[in-house]
């Protein structure tokens, strides 16, 4: 049903909240969007990977970015 609203309205960015809300840390989001800037999508921290394409995943807790090795950090 997520879904279906999403195109009903034109994959408007804020019809995918609902998606994102219901997200886990394992989960990933991947929009394309010709915006230079993240997409605003509340509670999802993003990455431009490719032309036009962003990955959006649940921000990781402090304790676990803190631990991460300096290779991991790239």
């Amino acid at each position: 049903m997520i879904h279906r609203n999403i195109q009903w309205n034109f994959y408007a960015h804020k019809a995918f909240e609902p998606w994102a809300a219901k997200m886990r840390p394992e989960d990933r989001m991947i929009i394309r969007s010709s915006s230079s800037t993240a997409p605003p999508v509340h509670g999802l921290e993003w990455k431009y990977v490719a032309r036009e394409t962003w990955i959006g995943r649940l921000p990781r807790p402090l304790a676990a970015a803190a631990t991460r090795s300096p290779i991991d950090k790239k």
